[in-house]
């Protein structure tokens, strides 16, 4: 909290590095670790697939009715 404090009343951050640099290289790293993890796991086999299918796909009774 106190570095927020810091920051937002002039405070030049960690090494002279803002705000942006800080979310421009933070959404950076994400992306990347991202990727690698995708690229080292492995796909879910076709039980699990079915599943997330099933629930993706609406179905039933809707839960809105004219009244709304």
């Amino acid at each position: 909290m106190a570095y927020l404090i810091w920051v937002r009343n002039g405070g030049s951050g960690f090494w002279g590095i803002t705000q942006l640099t800080f979310g421009i290289v933070g959404s950076l790293v994400s992306l990347v670790s991202m990727v690698v993890v995708t690229l080292l796991t492995d796909a879910p086999d076709a039980k699990t697939q079915d599943m997330v299918d099933e629930l993706r796909i609406p179905s039933g009774k809707a839960i809105l009715g004219k009244q709304h």
